[in-house]
């Protein structure tokens, strides 16, 4: 099954559940790729961690989207190892200080690391790969709704079902790991279940610097998908 990871680059909530799926999908046959939302330039005048129209802002969202070119680049290419290229970077060693030739050096070091080409950092310049991730937004929108928050999760099963927002708060082991999809498939997969809400508690970290300590988890159907008294609706 088609798995579908959308992630701002920058999100440290998107950490743990990449490393989730990449170690839940050789075991349960999914084909997982990563596809990224945000990462607006600063010309857009887009948002990120450090503060909307703050120069570190604009720094950071500026190399926001190289990341994000980088890995938009993997996915049209075919690459099935853009969540391992995700999982070597450092997410954390990006600051509004970081210069574009310190993030290049970055990227080389990842993706060696990753075992992926080295050549894919030209990427992270390359102007002409942010159609491809304004696509990559809009296929989010499309399935998930415009408002979906990072990151969001679409199991393109029948009908395909929308996780949205974060859902792994630590590390879990392989078989913790396993044991949590196979609960959360079931449910996501149920034709009675229509939506579910939880509220992360107010002591779970939520992972991403400047949105704060509280979000919301939502397992849900695509739009259209159900009608009130009747479910969710099969192709």
């Amino acid at each position: 099954m088609r798995v579908d990871l959308f992630l701002q680059p920058t999100s440290l909530s998107a950490w743990p559940m990449s490393e989730w799926l990449n170690d839940v999908a050789p075991h349960r046959r999914l084909a997982l790729r990563v596809r990224t939302i945000g990462g607006t330039p600063a010309s857009a005048g887009g948002d990120s961690p450090a503060g909307a129209g703050s120069a570190a802002s604009a720094g950071l969202a500026c190399q926001s989207r190289r990341i994000a070119r980088v890995v938009e680049a993997m996915h049209w290419c075919n690459e099935d190892g853009a969540c391992r290229f995700y999982q070597t970077w450092r997410t954390g060693d990006l600051t509004a200080d970081t210069t574009d030739a310190s993030l290049s050096m970055s990227l080389v070091a990842a993706l060696a690391k990753a075992g992926l080409p080295k050549a894919y950092a030209a990427a992270a310049d390359d102007t002409k790969l942010d159609i491809r991730i304004e696509q990559s937004m809009a296929a989010k929108s499309a399935m998930a709704g415009a408002g979906a928050v990072d990151p969001t999760v679409i199991l393109h099963a029948k009908p395909a079902v929308c996780l949205v927002g974060p859902m792994v708060s630590s590390a879990l082991t392989v078989r913790q790991g396993l044991d949590l999809w196979d609960k959360l498939f079931a449910l996501a997969v149920a034709v009675e279940i229509v939506q579910i809400n939880r509220l992360l508690p107010a002591e779970q970290p939520f992972w991403h610097p400047g949105i704060g300590r509280r979000g919301t988890t939502r397992l849900r159907t695509r739009p259209g998908d159900w009608r009130p008294g009747l479910g969710r609706r099969r192709p």
